[in-house]
């Protein structure tokens, strides 16, 4: 009976395998969740007619990010006399002017967040001052912008 003897393809196969192994668990490591953590941000949703802003209370579960389905808490709400800024021809300076017929809205959003290199994310959803974000609750669906986030 003749014995078998390991051959260079033999180690190049088993080498393959671990480093395919390897290579699977640190991919499912890295993309495990982190826990996450906890985020605190403001929403500011211009110009509302009163209407719109009086249907929009804190209350938890709200819809996030409609790719993923991420839902948060709004914790608490403020309606403020809408504000813009228009240019005065006469002082060639912007000015500021509020208005009573419209809102703004400042919604508080509290939501567990991912970490990245870059900041939290909730879905496909960056939490940053400037990021687009929409907030759809019962009786109401705005998309304003996050002026505020607190880690």
């Amino acid at each position: 009976m003749e014995k078998k003897r390991i051959t260079i393809i033999d180690i190049l196969i088993v080498l393959l395998v671990i480093i395919i192994a390897a290579f699977a668990l640190f991919k499912l490591r890295s993309a495990a969740p982190a826990g996450g953590k906890t985020v605190t941000y403001t929403v500011l949703i211009a110009n509302q007619l009163p209407e719109v802003a009086e249907n929009i209370v804190p209350e938890e579960n709200v819809l996030l990010d409609t790719t993923t389905n991420s839902y948060g808490d709004v914790t608490a709400v403020d309606v403020q006399p809408a504000s813009d800024a228009f240019l005065d021809a006469e002082s060639g300076r912007y000015v500021l002017r509020t208005t009573e017929e419209r809102k703004d809205v400042y919604i508080t959003v509290s939501v567990t967040a991912s970490e990245n290199e870059w900041g939290y994310d909730i879905g496909e959803q960056h939490i940053r001052v400037g990021e687009k974000q929409i907030v759809s609750g019962r009786g109401f669906a705005a998309t304003g912008y996050i002026v505020g986030v607190q880690y």
